[in-house]
């Protein structure tokens, strides 16, 4: 079976680990894979061919910027690409598209070659434009109908409820997790605090901040945030409500946190104020580490248990905020409680090899029928 991945500039930048995870657990099942990857994440000297995506499969570059109605000619210069390599005109038997921004170049590229079609939901926000695309898929003349994989339950649910002719496999994301959490900060070191927001509203992660700063009144700390979909009119309502608070020596923001992962592993509070169902494995392999998480309560998320892998914010108050952490961050003995108990979930529910397998299982299903057999 050869499999294409290919991933947007968003997700090739944040999830690069997980998709190199995926790459080597598929590789030693037999499954031949290309990666194709972004032409301008090459351009801006974040990725190359020699790092772990690679390492064991082919990796191809496609334009990943262009009008809208582009799309057909990027996706023919790419199948031109991987014939080349290859010396077959159609050698891909799966296309797995992570990312909305590849989803185009996806269908496209899997109708040329007769592939199955694998689109990854990681957020809700994603059901609307499958939705559009599903639609759009089934009406052509040569239809390629796409087919889902999510992992959490609850979004394969709100997908069969808006698509109910959809196809929707469970891959739960997986993390590699040391064999076990570290201890907490030693006295004197001040606190590190990591915040990650997804849309960055002023609401919820000015009321995160304000809820910290109660907590941890009298506290030294150093604050890093990050907004995933950043502005500058965003960016600039996080640094105000920093100003408001006095943080402004402690405070900094960090784009693209998730790409930049090993110093936020070593921090020890991660906050996610908002509760927009967004995955990411940064969040896994903070609960994995021994980080205490506190989030704000998302019924969308499989991975956010109160009491066993993160303690759980109900209201989006600071009031709230600081209860949260001041009973679990600033308490050495929950503090201590909360990692074993995340890290023993990491461990026996989130690992990378079940994520390999249940996307292996995908596979099979979804390829063309000519595909070799794994």
């Amino acid at each position: 079976m050869h499999a294409l991945i290919i991933a947007d500039i968003s997700f090739a930048t944040r999830e690069r680990a997980m998709l190199s995870r995926l790459e080597v657990g598929l590789a030693d099942e037999g499954v031949r894979v290309t990666h194709a990857m972004p032409a301008s994440l090459s351009a801006a000297g974040t990725f190359n061919a020699s790092e772990s995506i690679g390492i064991q499969s082919t990796v191809v570059t496609y334009q990943d910027r262009g009008l809208p109605f582009t799309h057909r000619r990027r996706a023919a210069m790419l199948a031109n690409t991987i014939a080349e390599r290859f010396d077959e005109p159609t050698p891909i038997d799966i296309v797995h598209a992570f990312g909305a921004g590849s989803w185009a170049i996806a269908v496209d590229l899997a109708r040329r070659a007769g592939a199955g079609l694998l689109l990854e939901l990681w957020r809700p926000g994603l059901l609307t434009p499958a939705s559009v695309l599903f639609a759009a898929a089934t009406r052509t003349s040569q239809p390629v109908t796409p087919e889902f994989i999510v992992s959490e339950s609850a979004l394969a649910t709100a997908l069969r409820k808006t698509i109910p002719r959809a196809k929707v496999y469970s891959a739960p994301w997986g993390v590699h997790a040391p064999a076990h959490p570290r201890g907490h900060r030693p006295d004197g070191q001040p606190l590190a605090v990591a915040m990650l927001c997804d849309t960055g509203d002023p609401r919820s992660c000015s009321a995160a901040l304000a809820g910290l700063v109660q907590a941890a009144s009298g506290t030294e700390m150093l604050i890093f945030a990050a907004i995933d979909e950043s502005t500058p009119a965003r960016e600039a309502a996080l640094w105000s409500a920093a100003r408001k608070l006095n943080l402004m020596d402690r405070f900094s923001l960090v784009p693209d946190m998730e790409s930049r992962r090993e110093p936020i592993l070593d921090m020890d509070i991660l906050l996610l104020p908002e509760a927009t169902g967004r995955q990411r494995t940064l969040t896994l392999e903070a609960m994995g580490a021994g980080m205490t998480v506190i989030a704000m309560a998302d019924d969308t998320m499989d991975t956010l248990a109160d009491g066993t892998t993160a303690r759980l914010v109900r209201s989006p108050t600071p009031a709230a905020w600081a209860q949260a952490i001041a009973a679990t961050a600033l308490h050495p003995q929950a503090a201590s409680e909360l990692a074993r108990s995340a890290h023993e979930h990491i461990r026996s529910n989130r690992i990378g090899s079940a994520h390999v397998a249940d996307v292996l299982r995908a596979y099979q299903q979804v390829a063309r029928p000519t595909a070799a057999a794994t």
